[in-house]
Order: structure tokens, then C-alpha cells, then sequence
């Protein structure tokens, strides 16, 4: 069977998550993966044993400022045009549907990515946290957006006092909750059992500019650490490594590596991204957390597990690592209810049942 299967490029962890359900699908199937930019280089490095085509299809602009104070105006005078994108995208994904044949969509975070073939949207995000009381208009615009998916796929587990999301896709008031499968959370990582040789493994990510800023606020600091450090840029489009003192910094790692590191670290600093939170409940790991700056979604799921005590948050302009860290390691983590097997399992039978 032919899939198109569908992943946003505002930073990396939309397709982290992705991956373990492209390579379980490219086993018996065709796959055609759509991204762009730095999303699209790193699918291409991640995918490069499977059955995948890679098509790309520009994203919506991205409404992230280094100011944080402009980035909701910016987001406005951004809506405009993501919506043209959105009508733009599904444009070309029908031409791509009817040459290639297409019987089945898996769209991750892409509004536009459907067609009359059964089409399957995932999102952790059903509502945005948003300013001035429009939390909840947020999410009956999500659900008008997506009303022409056949299924919305959550990857978090059905009960909130479980859940990884809290109020970003629980407590819903607008959706069809007969749409909505919540299938668990679900990493392209496993827990292994390796020595914690690293002291400190630092996972720099998310869309410009403020990546770059994290970037920056960590190397002026690393050099006070103590111990090993590992610190990856996030930046596949660049390749180097280089030695700091005790810091090995490299422009980017891949997944094998990734996974690997994470095993071997006594503690993570990284953002609190979604996929990054389901990875840490995939191998135990303690971390550090440190939002994109204005970026709503990471700052709630950062106070959010900071208030259930499982991580330490800190605001990227207030970080102090030796000292963050120091309050870090007093907190333990997560302890999912079920892993990625069983999460993959829920996933493939909702799309072929």
C-alpha cells in the first residue's frame, strides 16, 4: 500500500515521534514522507534503510521572534498567511494522491494533508494556551481544522491524571471525542541497560531563533560543569564536533546516537517539547527543563510536570546550569503506564482495523 505520511518542521520532534511509526509502516508498505527544511534533512538521515520517498512541500511560516514580548502580534499577522499556506498544501497533496496513487494519509501536525482517502491526524495539542481567555477558542478552531480527519491519534493516555499532556488534549469541550483515540505515548528511543558515564547530556532544539539563543546561553556556561558533558546543537544540516574541556559538542547527533547518550546520562537539559517528555518516559531519565521562550506549549507542559514534581523547569533568560542542575536531580522522572510497544500496537490497528 501507498502511505503519505505528513510531518510539521517547526523543530525536531514531530518526526522524532514519527519515526518508530514510519519504519513499522515502511516494513510493508510504500511510504512518501512530506517535511521541509531542517525536519526533512534529518527524516532523510533517519529513513535511509527504508522504503521512503521524501517530497518537500514548504511549511506554514513560523510566527517565533527572538523578542518574546512580539511574538502574539507576530502570530497575527501570521495567521493570514498559514491559513493560505494550509489551503496551498492541500492542493498539492491531492495532485500527489491522484499521480501516485495514494490510499492512505498520516498527517502529523499539518492541517492541510487530507484527501478523500482515509486521512489520520496526530497531535498532542488539541487546544493552544493562549492569552486573554482564547485557551478555548483555540481549541474550536482546532476542531474546525480538523474536522476532515477520519481520526485525531493522541499520543498520551486517555485519563488526565495519567497523562503526559495535561490540558493541551484532556478536558476537551468542542472536539467529537468519538474521533479522538488516545493510543499512549510513544518514542523512538528504548531504556537500556548501559553505565551513566555521561554527567550531563544538553539537547539544544526547536525552530529558529531561539534556538540559537539556547545555544549560546549553554556554551557561555558549560565550561563550569563538572564532569562529562555531551552537548548536542541540533543543527543536521551542519556537520562537526569539537572538544571544550570536558564538553564534547556535536552539531548534531542521530537517533542511534540519541538514544544512546540519553542511556548513559545521569541527567538531561533539554526544551519541553512533547517528544522530548515522551522520550525521557521511555527511559527513565531525570531532566532539566528549559522552555522555548514564548513558545506557550513548552512553557505549560514545563510547570505543568513541574507542578506533579516528575521535572525542574527553569526560564532559558534565568538559567544557571550548575545551579538548576543541583534542583534537578531531586526530582525522579515518570513512570508511564504502558511503553511504545503496546502505544505502536493501539496506532496500527486504529489505522487498519
Amino acid at each position: 500500500m501507498k502511505i503519505l505520511y505528513a510531518v510539521c518542521s517547526w523543530g525536531l520532534g514531530h518526526l522524532t515521534r514519527s519515526l518508530p511509526i514510519i519504519k513499522k509502516l515502511a516494513e510493508e508498505n510504500e511510504i512518501f514522507v512530506v517535511s521541509t527544511g531542517r525536519t526533512l534533512v534529518a527524516a532523510r538521515h533517519s529513513l535511509i534503510e527504508e522504503n521512503v520517498k521524501f517530497i518537500d512541500i514548504p511549511d506554514y511560516p513560523q510566527p517565533f521572534t527572538k523578542n518574546p514580548s512580539f511574538f502574539f502580534l507576530k502570530f497575527s499577522f501570521c495567521l493570514p498567511a498559514i491559513l493560505n499556506n494550509i489551503r496551498k498544501e492541500h492542493e498539492q497533496i491531492e495532485k500527489i494522491v491522484r499521480k501516485e496513487k495514494i490510499k492512505l494519509i498520516v498527517s502529523d501536525s499539518k492541517y492541510g494533508i487530507f484527501s478523500k482517502v482515509p486521512s489520520y491526524f496526530i497531535a498532542h495539542q488539541l487546544r493552544f494556551i493562549a492569552p486573554f481567555g482564547m485557551t478555548y477558542f483555540t481549541e474550536y478552531f482546532n476542531s474546525k481544522l480538523q474536522k476532515k480527519f477520519n481520526k485525531i491519534l493522541v499520543p498520551d493516555f486517555p485519563d488526565f491524571e495519567n497523562s503526559l499532556s495535561g490540558d493541551l488534549s484532556h478536558n476537551l469541550k468542542f472536539f467529537n471525542k468519538n474521533k479522538i483515540v488516545y493510543f499512549g505515548a510513544i518514542s523512538s528511543f528504548h531504556k537500556r541497560n548501559l553505565k551513566e558515564d555521561v554527567d550531563v547530556f544538553i539537547s539544544i532544539s526547536g525552530p529558529e531563533v531561539q534556538r540559537k539563543v539556547f545555544e549560546e546561553t549553554v556554551l557561555n556556561q558549560v565550561g563550569e560543569l563538572n564532569g562529562k558533558i555531551v552537548v548536542s546543537l541540533g543543527t543536521p544540516e551542519k556537520k562537526f564536533s569539537e572538544t571544550r574541556g570536558n564538553a564534547q559538542i556535536y552539531s548534531y547527533l542521530e537517533n542511534s546516537k540519541r538514544e544512546e547518550l540519553l542511556n548513559r546520562s545521569k541527567i538531561v537539559v533539554t526544551r519541553s517539547g512533547y517528544s522530548t517528555i515522551m522520550d525521557l518516559a521511555e527511559t527513565g531519565r531525570k531532566a532539566l527543563f528549559v522552555p522555548t521562550k514564548n513558545q506557550t506549549e513548552q512553557e505549560y507542559l514545563g510547570e505543568f510536570h513541574l507542578k506533579r514534581k516528575n521535572f525542574y523547569c527553569i526560564s532559558q533568560d534565568k538559567l544557571n546550569l550548575k545551579e538548576d542542575l543541583k534542583k534537578a536531580k531531586k526530582y525522579n522522572g515518570l513512570n508511564p503506564k504502558w511503553n511504545t510497544k503496546k502505544s505502536l500496537k493501539i496506532f496500527l490497528d486504529t489505522l487498519f482495523m
